[in-house]
């Protein structure tokens, strides 16, 4: 297949650009009501909040492409959902919390949560650049027509890296509340805990979308728009390396380890367009995921563990890598059989793809749950999930 390359303009460049930080910056826009209401155990209401805000933005997005016909539009949606969602918030604890509005920060509290605010801001910034530059990359390296087929598939792997990311978020303000109460033995022990669940919850997703995603989307648009399955597998470590992360990242958040941190999104985001369009150049759409995946790997999935079991674990941080690479063992032999397996009985059409997926989904949160139980972190989370 022949695909066009995408001109490059300046203006429309930067415009996207700007927008993409404009959406970065309105997450911090009264965003200390949402983070009190983490704090006080209430993210249902934050998520009741996000829901209502996306089906706004969608609706805004869908105006903007079909009536407006401008995808600068449907860009700029992206904050002002970001602005409705901090703006719901902001509006129950108005309401609920008679005090708030009266509350007073002394001067040294308020120094530290403006220093706090300030380390963010090139975090949230580095962070929008990272997350999208893939998209940039493929487009001005590869072809813009390849860039549009795979929106698609990052449009399915983005939604559940979503509901995934939103169901551990639920957790931050638990961990924050523990890290305070409990003493470094009983803090690595829970920490490990939770890695574990991520791990096992990320990684048995990972396999899923790796046998998945190319037969869903040949259902869904054709077996045109389909990609290698190489390609699947890159995309799918990308989505497993960002989501085995998670639960180091909220540590360290809670931890409040803001300054140390401030520039590896940066770095990251520097790091994501060298090897991403090397590795393109060389070896085309998989180089892109590749290069997202060893940035990510080099940057985040080091410093976040490593801060936290520096700061706050009694365990040291290649006592973290060695459980990581057992995870990480365990995701890359289960995925290598089920995908032979798959090979041999799944036949296109709508009904084996139902059952066949709800098999494969099965086994693999099955056979990476065994593969886990051999560590006692996992064996302990289990048994604390399974008491309530």
């Amino acid at each position: 297949m022949t695909f066009e390359r995408l001109g490059f303009d300046l203006s429309y460049t930067v415009a996207v650009g700007a927008i993409a930080t404009g959406t970065a910056l309105s997450s911090c826009v009264l965003a200390s009501e949402k983070v009190l209401l983490l704090a006080d155990q209430k993210a249902h209401v934050v998520v009741a909040a996000q829901c209502v805000s996306f089906f706004v933005q969608t609706g805004a997005q869908v105006i903007a492409l079909l009536v407006f016909d401008s995808f600068l539009l449907f860009l700029a949606s992206a904050a002002g959902g970001m602005l409705l969602w901090n703006w719901l918030c902001a509006l129950y604890v108005r309401r609920h919390y008679t005090l708030y509005e009266h509350a007073v920060c002394v001067h040294e509290e308020h120094s530290l949560l403006q220093r706090d605010v300030l380390d963010l801001l090139p975090y949230k910034i580095g962070a929008v650049g990272l997350n999208a530059t893939d998209a940039i990359i493929i487009a001005l390296v590869l072809s813009s027509t390849l860039a549009g087929i795979v929106s698609n598939f990052t449009l399915i792997v983005n939604s559940l890296n979503g509901v995934l990311m939103q169901g551990f978020n639920g957790i931050a303000a638990s961990i924050g509340l523990h890290n305070a109460d409990s003493d470094m033995q009983r803090r690595s022990a829970v920490f490990y805990q939770l890695s574990s669940l991520g791990m096992w919850v990320f990684g048995a997703a990972a396999i899923c979308l790796t046998l998945l995603l190319n037969p869903f989307v040949e259902l869904w648009i054709g077996s045109s728009y389909l990609l290698s399955r190489t390609e699947v597998v890159a995309l799918a470590g990308a989505f497993f390396v960002t989501g085995a992360n998670q639960v180091p990242s909220l540590y360290r958040s809670s931890l409040g380890i803001f300054r140390r941190t401030r520039f590896v999104p940066v770095i990251a985001t520097v790091v994501n367009l060298a090897l991403s369009v090397g590795l393109a150049l060389w070896i085309g759409l998989v180089g892109v995921f590749l290069g997202t995946i060893l940035a990510r790997g080099l940057t985040f999935s080091v410093v976040d563990p490593y801060l936290v079991s520096r700061t706050a674990l009694s365990t040291r941080f290649r006592d973290y890598l060695g459980h990581y690479a057992h995870s990480l063992l365990g995701v890359v032999c289960l995925g290598i059989v089920l995908n032979l397996w798959w090979g041999f009985v799944y036949t296109p059409g709508v009904l084996t793809f139902i059952a066949w997926g709800g098999i494969i989904a099965t086994t693999a949160f099955l056979g990476l749950a065994l593969w886990l139980s051999f560590t006692s972190h996992f064996r302990q989370i289990l048994s604390r999930i399974w008491e309530r």
